[in-house]
């Protein structure tokens, strides 16, 4: 299944697909640059198996503002999967021992599961009482979660995943002890949901890390597998020489537009050392904050529709404002 959107459906196991008897035998199953939202089911209310895949391939999914008394995404018995380049955001769940992921193996014991380049972020279990288990459950010690981040989900003692798996280069919030260059920082999301106590959807805000984010080139490129050049955009994997952390890869490249009906909302006019807004929808005065690739804050403006000058001495910056994507450009000599 690629390019396919799975929208508010309801079921009691697994809302979206349900993986149930074929005559015995077993699943191959792909899903490539689809869409899950608003789907709700007492188990995987997007995605939930009674029989054994032989495969499973989730690459360049996007699964937020879906809810389930237990889980969202369950994968139960498996001989080989791999879950890469994916968002898990704004989902919720309503349990004591619930889970935005649970990933079982059951009778393949040994058998192989990566997760690769994922963000899992600000998923919420509103259960009132007590909790009994973390939200990302790979039940298998074997299990490897490599170049993910995992932050803002609902914790258990402290915990945003349950331990003993193999973590290597992510970004954990409340750290991983046993993991490989694992780090527990914010990771700097452009634009997150500051307010998340439920399910919400995330394609109205912006979970793209900033430059000057702690995930920027902080993978490891051995790790990105050589049948997953892409991030969930379809941008190209290990820009700037280094894979970043997370669903998304930042080019942290310039165009310089050269007329008025090329534009997007904004863009920096080299000739006259300004910036134009031309969004007709941006109106009245806006703060704008001017970065340098390194993160450091270099000016902070008010801007106008129209043109308002930026002195900056030469080289690479990044002016972020509310309402508009991150803009990047080159101030030449």
């Amino acid at each position: 299944m690629e390019r396919c959107e799975f929208l508010n459906n309801a079921s009691s196991n697994g809302g979206a697909i349900e993986n149930g008897n074929n005559n015995g035998g077993y699943s191959n199953l792909v899903l490539r640059d689809c869409v899950f939202k608003g789907n709700t089911a007492n188990i995987g209310a997007c995605l939930d198996n009674t029989v054994r895949y032989e495969t499973l391939l989730i690459d360049r999914c996007l699964f937020t503002n879906n809810l389930s008394a237990n889980n969202v995404i369950v994968i139960d018995d498996f001989l080989s999967a791999k879950l890469m380049n994916s968002a898990i955001i704004g989902n919720s769940v309503n349990g004591s021992t619930s889970e935005v992921l649970r990933v079982n193996t059951f009778g393949s014991s040994a058998a192989p599961f990566d997760m690769i380049n994922c963000t899992i972020a600000d998923n919420a279990n509103t259960y009132a009482f007590s909790l009994q288990g973390e939200m990302v459950q790979l039940e298998d010690n074997h299990m490897r979660m490599s170049n993910c981040i995992v932050y803002g989900n609902t914790a258990y003692a402290g915990r945003q995943m349950r331990t003993g798996p193999i973590v290597q280069y992510g970004l954990v919030q409340g750290g991983y002890a046993s993991g490989t260059a694992v780090v527990d920082a914010d990771p700097q999301f452009t634009a997150p949901n500051a307010d998340a106590p439920a399910n919400f959807d995330a394609s109205a805000y912006d979970y793209h890390p900033l430059p000057s984010s702690p995930a920027i080139n902080a993978g490891n490129n051995d790790l990105v597998p050589v049948d997953a050049p892409f991030d969930l955009e379809g941008e190209e994997r290990i820009q700037g020489g280094v894979v970043d952390l997370g669903c998304y890869e930042s080019d942290l490249t310039v165009g310089l537009a050269e007329r008025l009906g090329t534009l997007g909302a904004w863009y920096f006019d080299t000739e006259h050392g300004a910036l134009h807004v031309a969004d007709p929808g941006m109106n009245g005065a806006f703060a704008v904050e001017v970065h340098a690739l390194s993160g450091q804050l270099v000016a902070r403006i008010t801007v106008q529709q129209g043109m308002t000058p930026l002195a900056l001495p030469a080289g690479m910056y990044v002016a972020r404002a509310d309402g508009l994507r991150p803009l990047r450009f080159v101030v030449g000599q």
